[in-house]
């Protein structure tokens, strides 16, 4: 059978300028100005008023600290389903967290309106709705060291203050990639943090910011300032602010919020990588004048973002979606003949060529231009991927398609068509992926039509004709050449020109299959988006001091589903597209077999006359 096959939407979507004020629908404790503790009897207890313990798990509840220098042992224990965080600081200095479990809450930690010298080390901090550790308004001089921060639905989420440590930390599988989101602090230092399926977005709003010594996915996060003239081919994660003339090369960037951010740059070269699992694969803001070819980008939630970056080029890259401002015009193509990209929301046919594609002959460029947006037009592009890269993901594969297993969708159900003409010719026409092999052998003295016995891809094919022979192997150069004798040369063209025009539409329908599993990617990916920003929205709006974060998840929600139904309605063109391929191939082929029936009467013709 032939082969059958997806600045951030919010970049800060947690962050909101609106302060949310605690309020106390869960159950919890309270650490309170005197060092007491309210209600008394909770699993919190403290002997001197510095060192609070937890002595049993806190469910459905929090604990509040509204005093100074105070430290919180949370013993091993957890804390779990606050509608705020687990545990919240607003305006005092000096307070430890430390040895606590902290999961299933709005925020794991919250820390309001200053919190100086705060401390939180060696807790585990993982599924927390929103962030497992939310910083808002003005923190300062705090540390965040030897943590587990997993599965929440951002890592650290710090919006303003400094100066801040974060060191020691594991990170691991934080929705959408976003470990760390860092924005408009002065003097914080991020180092020997080790980022799994997750990694770092800092803008260019930081000053004085300081990251070091980090891993994602296991390969080095680098965050470069100021900075040219490098090659970076050894990294997990990129960051570029204010640098130019450096080139990223040969590298996979996978599973994170963004492969390769560039902010303020120019110069730079990104070649020969690829992007895949991604939020974002590149990410550009206030960057321009750098060149972007032969890479890979697969199954991102979006392939590329650009921010105010005119001026840049992109060619020979392999893209499902990209999104751009209208400040940002770029070069989408290298020009005639090179080309320029590959989309896979591209519908064009290629049965023209030249400059202007108003030749004769197919040239693997598309007879029209592809248009995405006033800004991102590319008037040469590819009709298959062409992206070299070296860490390249692999291709879409069949079980990818779901729609592939309804009748309408199926192409022709052998995946070889054999044809076994009497007398002196027998002529053998294998589909096997994207393979059409045409022989012409002497030999057989009867017809019969069959499958292979093995097809390339390891499927069984039907027996042959009766008294016929199913032949596997290719024949030799001389059986051939005997064959090809027995034509006439005006058969030898028919032939050629339907061999021609098979491997054409095979060509066109393996580009078809490959445009449909990437939408069907892209499909999953959106409505699994929309169904967690509905889940949160709905959560949020219960409550009146969420309701606007609330509503704005549940727009975002609606776009996805709106993203969703858009590629569903293209599947369904494509497949009609490919409908029409697999009739028009068993047409030709069945044309093919005229010829080589015609070939057989002359041949029997002159085998009489001997």
């Amino acid at each position: 059978m032939i082969l059958s096959l997806a600045l951030a939407v919010f970049l800060a979507f947690s962050v909101f300028s609106l302060k949310i004020p605690f309020t106390h629908a869960s159950s919890g404790a309270i650490i309170n100005e005197d060092g007491s503790i309210s209600p008394e009897g909770s699993s919190l207890v403290t002997a001197n008023k510095v060192t609070y313990t937890l002595t049993g798990d806190i469910e459905y509840g929090y604990i509040e600290v509204k005093r100074d220098n105070v430290e919180i042992d949370g013993a091993g224990h957890k804390i779990s389903g606050s509608d705020h965080g687990g545990v919240m600081i607003s305006g005092k200095s000096g307070v430890k967290i430390k040895n606590l479990i902290i999961t299933t809450c709005e925020y794991g930690v919250e820390l309001n309106n200053a919190c100086p010298k705060t401390t939180i080390t060696g807790n585990n901090i993982t599924r927390n709705h929103s962030a497992g550790i939310r910083i808002y308004s003005s923190g300062a001089d705090i540390s965040i060291t030897g943590n587990k921060i997993s599965n929440n639905g951002e890592g650290i989420d710090i919006s303003a203050g400094g100066p801040y440590t974060i060191a020691d930390n594991n990170f691991a599988g934080d929705v959408g990639g976003m470990g760390i989101f860092i924005a408009n602090t002065d003097h914080a230092r991020i180092s020997n943090n080790l980022f799994t399926d997750c990694g770092l977005y800092c803008g260019s709003s930081n000053t004085n910011l300081v990251v070091q010594n980090n891993v994602v996915n296991g390969k080095p996060l680098v965050y470069l300032e100021a900075a040219s003239g490098k090659v970076i081919d050894n990294a997990g994660q990129v960051i570029l602010v204010n640098s130019g003339n450096n080139t990223i090369e040969n590298l996979l960037f996978a599973r994170q919020y963004i492969g390769v951010s560039l902010f303020g740059c120019q110069g730079i070269t990104i070649r020969g990588c690829t992007f895949k699992d991604n939020h974002y694969g590149l990410f550009l803001a206030d960057s321009s004048s750098n060149t972007f070819f032969n890479n890979n980008l697969v199954n991102n939630y979006f392939s590329l973002q650009l921010s105010s970056s005119p001026n840049n080029k992109f060619y020979h890259n392999s893209f499902i979606d990209v999104t751009a401002d209208q400040n940002s015009a770029n070069s989408w193509d290298n020009g005639y003949p090179l080309g320029g990209n590959y989309w896979a929301t591209y519908h064009g046919q290629d049965v023209k060529s030249g400059p202007n594609q108003d030749q004769p002959g197919s040239d693997g460029i598309g007879d029209t231009e592809f248009t995405k947006s006033a800004t991102v037009v590319d008037k040469y592009p590819l009709m298959r991927p062409a992206a070299s890269a070296t860490n390249a993901a692999p291709t879409p594969t069949a079980s990818m398609d779901p729609q592939s297993s309804s009748p309408e969708n199926q192409p022709p159900q052998s995946d070889n068509i054999l044809l076994i003409i009497g007398g002196a010719v027998v002529a053998i026409i294998v589909v096997a992926g994207t393979v059409v092999y045409f022989v012409f052998i002497a030999g057989g003295h009867t017809s019969g039509t069959g499958g292979v016995g093995a097809t390339a891809n390891g499927r069984s094919g039907g027996a042959g004709g009766t008294g016929g022979s199913v032949v596997q192997d290719r024949p030799s150069g001389q059986e051939v050449q005997n064959a090809r004798e027995l034509l006439t040369k005006q058969q030898r063209e028919e032939i050629e020109e339907w061999r021609s025009t098979i491997q054409e539409l095979i060509n066109q329908s393996n580009d078809l299959s490959v445009q449909i599993a990437t939408r069907q990617t892209a499909i999953e990916q959106f409505t699994s988006q929309a169904n967690s920003l509905h889940n949160r929205a709905v959560q949020l709006m219960s409550n009146p001091d969420t309701m606007a974060k609330g509503k704005a998840l549940e727009e975002q929600a609606q776009r996805s589903e709106q993203q969703a139904a858009a590629y569903k309605q293209q599947i369904i063109q494509l497949n009609s597209e490919r409908k029409e391929n697999f009739e028009y191939i068993e047409g030709c082929t069945e044309a093919l077999q005229s010829i080589l029936q015609q070939t057989q009467t002359q041949t029997n013709a002159t085998n009489n006359q001997t």
